[in-house]
């Protein structure tokens, strides 16, 4: 396992894997009162775009958040899987696509990690997240990685935009995230997403 940090475009193989495993994950976005929203996604990285992916219903509160703070960046998002002792987060900025050619991009994404085609829905949208930072276990040593702003505190290692090493004054290694992997990782599963939730629709509603 590569304890070096992770450019979001050019992650290690290991890193890279993980992300195309069968996970249920979680999206969080912030409220307009500036609180974070959290809530169980199916999640589909393209590390040669610098983009993850969320499909979604257009009037899911997710959405309405991505709408409401964005600025011309685009609004701050994090999308997070675990499995086990492995970990990965994504950071970046959303921003909500309408276009078919996306929608039908996200859609063959989602099916291609998930194994199975969305359903149907007229209503469906899609969360681009492009990427400014990555960290993460890909191999559950316990130790951490990461990419991004210098100084940013989310890992013992940063590399700044120019490619730099640095290491902050703040090296917590703790991970932002904490939950169980998917079901289907142990070979039986009640995670069917549809949407980015699970087939009963109680998970990824919002």
């Amino acid at each position: 396992m590569a304890t070096y940090p992770v450019n979001p475009r050019d992650p290690d193989p290991a890193y890279l894997d993980f992300w195309r495993e069968r996970h249920l994950c979680t999206l969080t976005t912030l409220r307009p009162d500036g609180t974070p929203h959290v809530v169980p996604v199916g999640v589909t990285y393209d590390p040669e775009a610098g983009l993850a992916r969320v499909i979604t219903n257009k009037s899911s509160t997710k959405v309405a958040n991505v709408l409401a703070a964005a600025g011309p960046e685009g609004a701050r998002a994090a999308v997070c899987q675990v499995d086990g002792r492995r970990w990965a987060t994504l950071e970046g900025r959303a921003c909500v696509r309408t276009e078919p050619a996306r929608i039908a991009e996200a859609e063959r994404r989602y099916a291609e990690r998930y194994t199975r085609e969305p359903s149907p829905n007229p209503s469906r949208v899609v969360i681009e997240i492009e990427l400014t930072s990555a960290m993460g276990e890909a191999e559950g040593r316990g130790s951490t990685q990461g990419w991004g702003e210098a100084g940013s505190g989310h890992c013992g290692y940063a590399v700044d935009m120019g490619g730099h090493l640095e290491i902050p004054a703040e090296t917590t290694a703790a991970s932002p995230c904490s939950g169980h992997g998917d079901a289907a990782a142990g070979g039986s599963t009640c995670a069917i997403y549809n949407d980015g939730g699970i087939a009963s629709g109680t998970a990824g509603g919002g």
